[in-house]
């Protein structure tokens, strides 16, 4: 199997402490030649040893097993670099052959304990093998010492976490444990769903090894395994504190509210959680919104001229405007069924306004 020899020049670079346009490294076999007078940043460094091993893997071989363009999956800075072949390509020794086939071997055996051990978690138990390599491929690993705040509250949770060994407590107000979630357990899910700032810290309670899942990752992940998205509804059934629970029966007892104290996706998720029957009115930006529950389910669902899913997923993006939600189920709408499963709704209507505001943010940089 060959080993890769080229050299990378620097494309583009917005924000990197390090490097500057036109700059080149270069890789050959398992050597990284960064820059001259350069060090070599691990955060680069972790994306050139990725293109290796993709080469590897690859049944293509020479210059156009390569993409024209990468991304260094680094630090708050940007870079952008491709490959330039000033070497004449690519070569092969018995030394870098079996260092290549233990590397991969080793990453294979890793793989495949992920693999079993995530059988194991409940959550993710109803999931074929063939699926959970999948699955696994999404994920990031870290060990986070003893004693670390992992989550801070009121800030934006960006992963959802898996815990492989170790714990964590969730903390009060105080900063005392009121709760310890160990092996196989998940936290940071609540506020990627919600959009809310996280609720209550966690720290972890111990050494403590963790499987990492973007926000993004996972709206994709729930949208492609149906099984997961009833899973992940009951953890968020079972992990729904009073204090939410209060909240429902205050809206369902027909309060108005404003969506800058609640946004839409967290609302409707508690009506859906605790199995409500009602009308929701709103007043938003583009005029009259209505969605309609029937014990949870929403079956009905009309904003700015659109109905259904697309109605639904408009709604979703309004951060303005005000609600009023009337406990009864209108004759129109007796026997009607659900426009589409919730969970798996508002996974997509998630991934869409990701995808929408990685569009303006693409448009304003320019």
């Amino acid at each position: 199997m060959d080993l890769l020899k080229t050299n990378f020049q620097i494309l583009e670079v917005r924000g990197c402490p390090m490097y500057k346009a036109d700059e080149y490294f270069s890789v050959s076999g398992l050597a990284l030649l960064p820059p001259d007078g350069k060090p070599a940043c691990l955060f680069l460094s972790k994306g050139l040893a990725d293109i290796l091993l993709q080469y590897l893997s690859s049944k293509k071989k020479g210059p156009e097993a390569l993409k024209d363009e990468y991304n260094c999956p680094g630090c708050t800075g940007i870079i952008k670099f491709g490959p330039i072949d000033e070497s004449g390509g690519l070569y092969l020794t018995p030394q870098m052959r079996m260092l290549a086939a233990a590397e991969k071997k080793e990453m294979a055996l890793e793989s495949g304990s992920l693999v079993d051990m995530l059988g194991t978690f409940s959550f993710f138990s109803a999931l074929e093998p063939a699926h959970l390599k999948e699955i696994v491929e999404y994920f990031k690993q870290d060990t986070i010492p003893a004693g670390k705040i992992v989550l801070q509250k009121g800030r934006p949770g960006k992963f959802l976490y898996v815990i492989m060994s170790g714990s964590v407590h969730v903390l009060d107000d105080d900063g005392s444990p009121i709760a310890n979630l160990q092996r196989g357990e998940i936290f940071g899910e609540m506020s990627l769903i919600s959009g809310k700032p996280v609720s209550a810290p966690i720290r972890t309670a111990e050494t403590t090894r963790v499987l990492m899942l973007s926000g993004r990752d996972l709206s994709n992940i729930l949208v492609k395994y149906p099984f997961l998205q009833m899973a992940f509804t009951r953890m968020l059934v079972q992990r729904l504190s009073l204090a939410n629970a209060a909240r429902t029966e205050e809206y369902a007892a027909g309060v108005s509210g404003q969506l800058d104290e609640v946004n839409p996706g967290e609302l409707f998720q508690m009506f859906n959680e605790n199995r409500k029957t009602g009308v929701f009115e709103l007043r938003l930006p583009l005029g009259k919104g209505l969605i309609t529950f029937s014990d949870g389910v929403i079956i009905r669902a009309e904003y700015a001229g659109k109905k259904g899913k697309e109605a639904f997923w408009a709604i979703l993006r309004e951060h303005t405007g005000s609600f009023k939600f009337t406990s009864c189920l209108p004759l129109e709408d007796m026997g009607a069924e659900s426009i589409g499963n919730f969970m798996g709704l508002l996974m997509e209507g998630m991934r869409l306004i990701d995808e929408e505001n990685a569009s303006a943010e693409q448009l304003a940089e320019k």
